[in-house]
């Protein structure tokens, strides 16, 4: 389902709760770059995120040399982290990172400028690795992991075999390696999704235990980092709370008390009578 377009977002609006109940729509923020974060240990993402900050406008200010935050242009600077911010765990290069700029143009009915090509798009993606030296060197161990093993794994076990590595052909082998960088990160995030979707569901079930069973939750869909749930109108405000809550104490210890990330694991959340972004 399209988001991103004026169409996409007439589309989601065709979705809507049944009479007497909202939607109740919780997503992780920013979920693969914490969890970048925390297995690289790549320090200055651990700061932004345990001072609360915008990633993409830090990384704006540092890529461009900016000292005043309200000199940051949203396309001309913070636009271009934010797609290599997101696209560097899936691997993206210099092709794909022109698609992106051209899509983030065209989608806010831009043009795109002369200036950003291939060789452009080249250096920025190099800029960022220079920011970034440890995430770097977490996608460079993985790559060699794949090489000398053909899997590679997340940190709660799930393994994903990578035989491209041994291809003959080199685009075989590359493409092997963008997924052998990807998935112990997008692999993590879906095992903290499934996480927060279990203690979800616990806390549905502590509620309408508390409540005697009175309150009518139904899970609908998972989408990627969100979890979208239909919930008695009433008990709207309190489900955003309760799935909020739960979702952000996916990688908590219960025995020790801590968390077993280096930073937050944070969702936000709100309900609507149509899906909306």
């Amino acid at each position: 389902i399209p988001a991103r377009t004026k169409e996409g977002a007439m589309i989601r609006r065709a979705f809507m709760a049944q009479k007497g109940f909202r939607l109740v729509q919780a997503d992780y923020a920013q979920i693969e770059l914490r969890l970048l974060a925390h297995l690289a240990q790549e320090l200055q993402m651990i700061r932004i995120f345990l001072a609360n900050g915008d990633i993409h406008l830090d990384t704006a200010m540092r890529a461009f040399s900016i000292t005043d935050p309200k000199l940051v242009d949203k396309m001309l600077h913070r636009a271009p982290c934010k797609n290599v911010n997101f696209g560097v765990v899936y691997g993206l290069g210099d092709v794909g990172l022109l698609d992106l700029m051209a899509l983030t143009y065209a989608t806010a009915e831009l043009e795109l400028p002369d200036y950003i090509d291939l060789d452009w798009c080249s250096n920025f993606i190099q800029m960022w690795f220079a920011l970034y030296p440890d995430a770097h060197k977490y996608l460079e161990e993985q790559h060699d992991r794949a090489k000398r093993y053909e899997f590679v794994w997340t940190p709660i076990g799930r393994v994903r075999l990578v035989p491209e590595v041994r291809s003959v052909h080199e685009r075989v082998v590359a493409a092997g390696l963008r997924q052998a960088g990807n998935m112990p990160v997008q692999g993590f995030a879906a095992d903290v999704m499934k996480l927060g979707m279990a203690l979800v569901e616990e806390q549905w079930e502590g509620a309408r235990r508390a409540k005697g069973g009175g309150i009518d939750v139904e899970a609908l869909l998972p989408i990627h980092d969100e979890l979208i749930s239909e919930v008695e109108e009433d008990w709207a405000e309190s489900a955003v709370e309760w799935k909020v809550r739960a979702m952000g104490r996916a990688l908590y210890d219960e025995k020790t008390g801590r968390e077993e990330c280096l930073v937050p694991i944070k969702a936000d959340g709100k309900h609507m009578e149509r899906w909306e972004k």
